[in-house]
Order: structure tokens, then C-alpha cells, then sequence
């Protein structure tokens, strides 16, 4: 049966091995989130490049068309000579360079000049009617009035046309530039980045398997995200942002570059100003930046249901509980088998003390018999010793003697030498004669009564022994008992019957004293 001592320490080894989990699941943590931070830190500097290499050829390549004869030349003379040599400047410029989805060059009143757009993988030239059409100025109106070779970025956002979002939505990255001529008024050469190009290498740099890599606004509004209908929010309407969704982080990344984790996630996140100094370019972009931002969800679980929800944390406190078990039955049968030999070691000493005691009371009474000088005597001297030994109430000792068996010594017994039984009368002649113990237990109240000068009583066991030697008849004990014989009186009567016959033989031919 196992005890309260293995029950606690079987709890002791449970809460343990949890706490050694807890620790490992701790450290398993630490060493995840380490890792994480250094590819997320290697993620947000790959895109950051991009986007620095990315924006900086389009400011060179902006200020390199700014330059060409094609658009110097238009803007001495705006015929349409000039303008189709000047589309097909443009037109040649998407073809090598994917990432751009269109060029513009307005007058200075705000009309287009030339347009050159990529639709799908198409090359669109619009005609000279459709350009007579008022443009949206904010672009145009921030830049006409910069310095030469000076660039605008604006914002990175849906195209708008004619006041509405364009269809399809499509997000465009504007950089533009003031044109002049002497003291005339400016006009202004505007480059499209495709902001679906640009996100697609984002979402290559940045994408990776439980995080989410973004791309927000100096608002807060998310320019890139894994979720494509979380981006846009300020044009789009749904208001959507990084200060609603994840206040509590938006606060923390107002300031500098760093890393964070709360209940929103685990962050690391930096600004971005591509062209902060950079001379010559302006606008939000370069003004106020983006920023870059990894983020790990929180983990589903808390840290203590993610320990027991682990198969492999039952898995081995079920190893645990198993080997304390089998070791818990190890050492129970290990202290059986020491009770068993303490047990087995204690009754053998007490045995061997029993039987020293048997031997040393043997020895006694053969002492006490020796100084017999007839068989009367040597009775009485036997009797006398087994009385305090046996606890005999009252004994007789018979010897046979021809057909007769007569009592030649009596104890508690009046007149015992006027006590003889014919042989084949009685218990004790079928004693002799089948040379076996007669033992008789409950005797009636008034079978035999013990007298005293202060009162009577009655033996409640009878014992008859007979005694022979070599097959040769002797005698018979007959004795009255207040009790059963113990282990001690039994074998002290068992070893004695030998000695008391061989005596009883040597008074077998002398005849019994009247």
C-alpha cells in the first residue's frame, strides 16, 4: 500500500519536473524571441534599403528626365512635335523600367502636357484631347513652386482622379519636379512609382511564417499590411489604423527605433526618412517618414496553459508517476522482504532462546532425579518438578507392575498409592498400550476437585503420557492442568520422557514400596 511519505514526495518530484518545465519552456521562449529579433532586425534593414534604393532611383531617374532634350525642348516649344518626341521618351522609360506606372508633364497652369501610363502590360499615350482636362493640383501646386532640381514625394496612397479613387484602386508613389526657363513660370515633370510593385517586394522582404511585417504612415494608417483590407484606411473610410487597433504600441513607437512587448504582441519597429538628408527633396515623405514595424501576435495560451496544454508535459509526468510507482513498489517489497528476515531473525532467536531455556530446564530436572534412592522418591522429586513448569493442579505417576498399573507418586492427590488400575482398564492403560497422548481439554466441574486449606478447585486439562523404553512398557503420567501446555512446557515434557523412562527402567524389577 503506498504511504503519505511517497505521496509527497511524489508531489514534491511533480511540481519539480513543472517547475523545470516551466523553466525550459521559459528559456525556449527567450531563445524564440532572441531569434526573432535578429531576422525581424535583418527583415526591417533589407526593406528599409528598399525603399531607400527604390525612392532614390526615382528621384535620379526624375531629375535625369528632367534634363533630356526631349523635355528641354518641349519646354521651349510646346508643339505637338515636341510633345510626341516627349511621350515617347516616357513611353520608352516604362518599357525598361517595370516599376513605374506612368509619367506627366504639366504646364504651368496645372494642364497636362503629356501623359504616358501603364495599364497591365500596356503602354497608354493619351491624345491630345483627353489631356485638356483639369488635373488634381496638390502635387502640382507644392512643386511649381521649389527651386530647380528640386523633387516632391508625396504620399503613398490610392490614385485619385478627377477627386475620386481611381478604378480599379490602384497606389501610386508620386515624385515631381519644377521645369523652368528663365523667368517663366514653372512646370512641373511627375514620375508614378507602382505602389502594387513596390508593396509585392515588401511583401517578399518582409513576410514570414507567425509575424506580420508593416508599413505605416506618419498618421498611423497602413500603407503595407498582411491584410490587404486593413490598408488605405484614412482613403478607403473604414478608419482603420495602427493608433485604433494597437494604441498601446502606437504610443511607445512615437520617438525612436526600439522594440516591445505587451499585450498586443511582441513589436520591433523603427521610423524610416529616406531622404532626411538627402538636400533638395521634400514633401511627407522626406518630411515625416513612414515606419517599419514587425510584429509576433501574443500567444494564444498564457504561459502556464501553454505548459499543461503540452501532450509532452503529461507524457512525462505520466514517465514520472510511472517510475514512482514501480520504484515506490520496489522499496515496498524491499522492506517486506527486511520485515520478513527481521521477522524470520526474531523467531529463530527466540526459538534458540526457547530451546536453551528448554535445555536448561531439562538439565534441571534430570539434576533433581539423579539424587533419587527408589522409585517413590524418584517420583515424588519428578512430580515436583513438573508441577511449577507444567502448572500441574494434581499428577500421578504409575508404574506397571504384571496386570497392574500402580501409582507410586501423587501430587495435589490424597492416598495416590491406594490408586492402580487393571491393564486394559481406563484411558491409561489405552495410552500404554497404543503408546500415544491422551489429551483432554473442558473437563466437567466435578470430575476431579484440588484441595487447600483455603479452598478447592477443579483441573480443566488432562494429559496422559506414557512412558516406555525400547518397546518395554514402564508407566503412565497422568496429569491434571490449569491450562493447555504452552510451546516452552511441551517440548520440556517431550525432552524429558526419554530421561524419566530410562530412570523409570531402572526401578522396573524392584518392587513398588507399600
Amino acid at each position: 500500500m503506498l504511504s503519505g511519505r511517497w505521496l509527497g514526495l511524489h508531489l514534491l518530484a511533480m511540481l519539480l519536473l513543472s517547475l523545470c518545465w516551466g523553466i525550459g519552456v521559459w528559456q525556449t521562449d527567450r531563445e524564440h524571441h532572441e531569434r526573432d529579433a535578429v531576422e525581424d532586425t535583418a527583415r526591417l534593414d533589407r526593406a528599409e534599403h528598399l525603399l531607400g534604393d527604390r525612392l532614390g532611383a526615382t528621384v535620379g531617374e526624375l531629375r535625369f528626365l528632367s534634363h533630356t532634350s526631349e523635355v528641354q525642348a518641349l519646354l521651349a516649344d510646346a508643339a505637338p512635335a515636341n510633345r510626341e518626341r516627349a511621350a515617347a521618351l516616357f513611353a520608352e522609360l516604362l518599357r525598361d523600367k517595370p516599376r513605374y506606372a506612368g509619367v506627366r508633364l504639366f504646364d504651368d497652369q496645372g494642364r497636362l502636357l503629356v501623359r504616358v501610363d501603364r495599364r497591365a502590360n500596356a503602354i497608354l499615350i493619351n491624345d491630345a484631347a483627353a489631356l485638356q482636362r483639369q488635373q488634381d493640383r496638390d502635387v502640382f501646386d507644392a512643386t511649381r513652386i521649389l527651386p530647380p532640381d528640386a523633387v516632391y514625394l508625396s504620399r503613398f496612397e490610392l490614385a485619385v482622379e478627377g477627386g475620386q479613387l481611381a478604378l480599379p484602386r490602384r497606389s501610386v508613389l508620386r515624385a515631381a519636379t519644377p521645369l523652368r526657363r528663365g523667368e517663366q513660370a514653372a512646370q512641373v515633370l511627375e514620375l508614378e512609382q507602382d505602389g502594387a510593385r513596390l508593396l509585392g517586394s515588401l511583401t517578399d522582404t518582409l513576410a514570414t511564417a507567425g509575424a506580420e511585417g508593416m508599413l505605416i504612415d506618419d498618421l498611423g494608417y497602413w500603407i503595407f499590411h498582411p491584410d490587404e483590407t486593413r490598408r488605405w484606411g484614412a482613403q478607403i473610410g473604414f478608419g482603420d489604423s495602427m493608433a485604433r487597433a494597437y494604441p498601446q504600441t502606437w504610443s511607445s513607437m512615437q520617438g525612436a527605433r526600439g522594440q516591445i512587448g505587451n499585450d498586443e504582441g511582441r513589436w520591433i519597429y523603427r521610423p524610416v526618412f529616406p531622404f532626411r538628408d538627402l538636400p533638395g527633396v521634400s514633401g511627407p515623405v522626406a518630411n515625416r517618414g513612414w515606419w517599419l514595424a514587425m510584429r509576433h501576435p501574443p500567444a494564444s495560451a498564457g504561459f502556464v496553459a501553454r505548459i499543461v496544454g503540452s501532450a509532452w508535459f503529461w507524457a512525462a509526468q505520466a514517465l514520472l508517476l510511472t517510475t514512482s510507482l514501480l520504484l515506490a513498489f520496489q522499496l515496498a517489497r524491499i522492506d517486506s522482504r527486511r520485515a520478513r528476515n527481521e521477522a524470520a531473525l526474531a523467531l529463530a532467536e527466540q526459538q534458540a532462546a526457547a530451546q536453551r531455556r528448554v535445555r536448561e530446564l531439562v538439565y534441571q530436572l534430570s539434576l533433581q532425579i539423579q539424587s533419587a534412592n527408589s522409585a517413590a522418591m524418584f517420583g515424588q522429586l519428578l512430580l515436583g518438578e513438573l508441577a511449577p513448569l507444567l502448572q500441574l493442579s494434581v499428577g500421578a505417576l504409575y508404574r506397571l507392575d504384571g496386570p497392574w498399573l500402580r501409582a507410586i507418586a501423587g501430587y495435589g492427590l490424597p492416598d495416590v498409592t491406594l490408586r492402580q488400575f487393571r491393564v486394559g482398564e481406563g484411558l491409561i492403560s489405552e495410552a500404554l498400550a497404543d503408546h500415544r497422548r491422551i489429551e483432554l481439554d473442558r473437563l466437567p466441574a466435578d470430575y476431579l476437585l484440588v484441595r487447600s486449606a483455603l479452598g478447592h478447585a477443579s483441573p480443566t486439562h488432562l494429559l496422559i503420557v506414557p512412558l516406555w523404553l525400547r518397546a518395554e512398557n514402564l508407566g503412565v503420567l497422568e496429569l491434571g492442568l490449569n491450562a493447555p501446555l504452552d510451546a516452552v512446557a511441551r517440548d520440556v515434557l517431550g525432552q524429558s520422557l526419554p530421561l524419566i523412562a530410562l530412570h523409570l527402567a531402572n526401578y522396573a524389577h524392584r518392587p513398588t514400596p507399600a
